[in-house]
C-alpha cells in the first residue's frame, strides 16, 4: 500500500497533474506489482519560493517544470526499485512529457508493522495481520 507525495509547482491544469499521477501509479503496479486499487496519492503544489531546488546539481539542468516525487512503501529490492525509476521516467516522459531531468524520486521505505488502514493493519501482500495467530 505505497503513499505517494507529488510535489510541483502550482499553476497546472488537472489533466497534468493525473497524467503525472497515473504515470507514477502504473510504475508502481509494473515495478512492485501492487494492485489497480492500491492508490493513495496526494499532490501538492507550490509557490515557487516554497519550491526550492539548485538548478544544476550534479551537473543537471532542471526546469520550472520539476517535480519532488516520495514513496512511502514497505521494503522493496533494488531491482524493483530501479525498475520503478525506469518505468516513472518513460510513462511521465510520454504524459505529461515531463524531462528525465526535472525528475526527483525518493523512496522512504518503513516496517510493516508501521501501515494502518480501513480499521486493520496491512501488509505488503494485503493481507490483515490480524488474522494471524499471535506467536
Amino acid at each position: 500500500m505505497p503513499l505517494v507525495n507529488i510535489s510541483l509547482r502550482e499553476g497546472t491544469t488537472p489533466d497534468y497533474r493525473r497524467a503525472i499521477a497515473d504515470g507514477v501509479h502504473q510504475a508502481m503496479m509494473d515495478a512492485f506489482r501492487i494492485p489497480a486499487d492500491d492508490r493513495f496519492i496526494l499532490i501538492w503544489e507550490h509557490s515557487p519560493e516554497h519550491m526550492i531546488q539548485d538548478r544544476t546539481f550534479f551537473g543537471i539542468e532542471r526546469s520550472d517544470k520539476s517535480i519532488f516525487l516520495q514513496i512511502v512503501v514497505n521494503h522493496r529490492p533494488v531491482e524493483q526499485k530501479v525498475s520503478f525509476y525506469e518505468f516513472v521516467v518513460k510513462n511521465l516522459g510520454n504524459a505529461p512529457g515531463l524531462r528525465q531531468e526535472d525528475i526527483l524520486i525518493g523512496i522512504v521505505e518503513v516496517a510493516p508493522e508501521n501501515w494502518w488502514a480501513f480499521a486493520r493493519n496491512v501488509n505488503a501482500s494485503g493481507i490483515d495481520d490480524r488474522a494471524s495467530p499471535a506467536a
